[in-house]
């Protein structure tokens, strides 16, 4: 049983940090498409869906 713990305690653990990294990935995407956007006057192509804005 002790061992089943600590496996489930891993587990957990690992989700959790995947989950913090996917979050900050996308956070990290917007914040960069929302910078070229805005502040350089530029868009990547996967967040354009108005040429020309």
């Amino acid at each position: 049983m002790e061992n089943i713990k600590k496996f489930q305690e891993l587990i957990a653990r690992c989700s959790l940090a995947l989950s913090a990294l996917g979050l900050a990935s996308v956070v990290l995407s917007v914040f960069a498409s929302v910078l070229c956007r805005y502040v350089f006057k530029i868009s990547t192509m996967w967040s354009s869906s108005t040429p020309g804005i």
